[in-house]
């Protein structure tokens, strides 16, 4: 497949690298230890803070004005500290995050940081990549994708084949069920392809969530504005009053100095300078904590802000989900029967089960073969086995939207499995209308549940298997319903106090 296409010349990936730039998110502007102490200092409560120790050294209260100081300084000092720790922390998130990708390059494979990606690389894609950049798939197989990071679905999305006139344009996104767009950040779940790189950075899908995210003015905390006011509130008080002791000294006694040292000293005596100092304490030591339990803080001052939350509510379609599937519902010659995880199965329902797990992957990505995979349910004795390889699997084509696997039996006996869009399999068991027409009623019920569909069959071969899974001898075994794991619950989490 690889043979086929011609990916860039390293001087033509170089040149679009200068032209283009990295592919890279937007990234908010980081802050250095400069910054963070600027930032810190601007704040009213340690504005207060200092103000109070300044009046002291001035008034010659040097024990006085000294513990003040020390004690702004190590509130202060604490405050940088955890806030310098989150954004070296978050520095180094954000290199472990940088994936790496296969291209062509000079007609060759090549492993590059994703940030090296261009317009035009070719990349090769399998299962379990993520995807690191907007690109369009035109060679291989139809791919499996997990676009939950974009959209909030669980279900995997699948990806045909670009035709000649497809192209990206400014309204493509993720909302397409199908199609030859894939999206960076999104996971392939299943299948083997290559697709040209065709947006990268900020004008890729995720870029632009970056952007609007890099745009979000952060404001100050309802605490940092407490108490803004309050300290206004407070000096003007303190002023006010300072002026009055010293008009009352000045008047009344003619002691012009004793009135402003009075004056001076009744408003450090107004001031609570105790105040910030147990503010900026618990708000590190609340950034502190939540550190020991893995949760970066950026700024101290959200504590408050989480700390005053008692629910959070989130919703996504009205559901929360868990990117995971779970069985729901089987359909057998038998009629319909919704599953428990705990419940027995009967000889039919256990049949459709194995079969679909033999036409799982064995070492599942798909969400959907992962919920086949954890039912504890086994092969008769003389068929094959779950556990181990199969002897040869058919992927998804454009043409088939179908996976079979084929397992050896003893002797050279076969067993064939398939699993795949409902449609696909009534074609290849060579159904008759009035069979698929019955069915395709059971599909559009299972439907309307809010479930995703998927057909099974399977075959036994005395001999070899056939070339082309078409003409092997497929019976129908039955449907599978699929509902996503979590889904139905309410979207709330209780805060507990920090």
């Amino acid at each position: 497949m690889a043979d086929t296409v011609q990916g860039l010349t390293q001087v033509d990936a170089e040149a679009a690298l200068a032209r283009f730039g990295p592919n890279e998110l937007p990234r908010p502007a980081t802050r250095d230890l400069f910054k963070i102490v600027q930032e810190t200092l601007r704040e009213p409560m340690f504005l207060l803070l200092l103000g109070a120790a300044s009046l002291y050294l001035f008034l010659g209260e040097i024990g006085e004005g000294l513990f003040l100081l020390a004690g702004a300084l190590a509130s202060i000092g604490l405050v940088i500290f955890q806030e310098a720790r989150s954004e070296r922390a978050l520095a180094a998130l954000r290199d472990l995050a940088q994936p790496q990708a296969r291209v062509l390059r000079d007609s060759a494979q090549r492993l590059i940081p994703s940030r090296e990606l261009v317009p035009g690389d070719i990349m090769l894609l399998g299962e379990g990549d993520r995807i690191a950049a907007d690109a369009l798939l035109i060679a291989g197989e139809v791919l499996s994708v997990d676009e939950s990071t974009l959209t909030g679905e669980s279900a995997p999305v699948s990806k045909q084949l670009a035709q000649g006139s497809e192209r990206f344009t400014a309204d493509t996104n993720p909302a397409h069920e199908a199609g030859p767009f894939l999206f960076g950040g999104t996971l392939v779940v299943r299948g083997q392809a290559l697709a040209r790189v065709a947006r990268t950075g900020a004008k890729s899908a995720l870029g632009k969530i970056g952007h609007s995210l890099s745009e979000i003015d952060q404001g100050p905390t309802p605490l940092q504005k407490t108490a803004s006011r309050l300290v206004g509130l407070l000096g003007l008080f303190a002023i006010g009053f300072c002026g009055l002791v010293f008009l009352a000294f000045g008047v009344l006694r003619s002691d012009w100095v004793a009135g402003a040292l009075a004056g001076i000293t009744v408003a450090i005596a107004l001031i609570p300078e105790e105040f910030p100092m147990v503010l900026a304490v618990f708000l590190a030591l609340g950034a502190w904590r939540l550190a020991m339990h893995q949760v970066l803080v950026r700024r101290s001052a959200i504590v408050e802000t989480l700390g005053g939350a008692t629910m959070l509510c989130v919703d996504k379609t009205g559901t929360l989900t868990e990117n995971r599937m779970r069985i729901a519902r089987l359909w057998t010659g038998e009629g319909a029967r919704d599953v428990d995880q705990t419940m027995a199965l009967a000889p039919e329902a256990r049949g459709l089960i194995v079969s679909a797990a033999l036409a799982s992957s064995v070492r599942p990505v798909d969400p959907m073969d992962r919920a086949v995979r954890a039912c504890e349910v086994h092969p008769e004795a003389g068929e094959a086995p779950i556990s181990g390889e199969p002897e040869r699997t058919w992927p998804l084509r454009p043409e088939m939207m179908a996976v079979v696997q084929v397992w050896r039996l003893a002797g050279d006996a076969r067993l064939g499995a398939a699993k795949g869009a409902p449609e696909a399999i009534f074609q290849l068991c060579r159904l008759d209308g009035a069979h698929t027409q019955r069915l395709h009623a059971v599909v559009e019920a299972f439907a309307e549940d809010g479930l995703r569909v998927l057909g099974v069959a399977r075959c036994r071969t005395a001999g070899p298997f056939p070339e082309k899974p078409e003409n092997a001898p497929f019976e129908f075994v039955g449907l599978v319903g699929f509902r996503r794991h979590g889904e139905g619950l309410v979207g709330r989490i209780v805060v507990g106090p920090i």
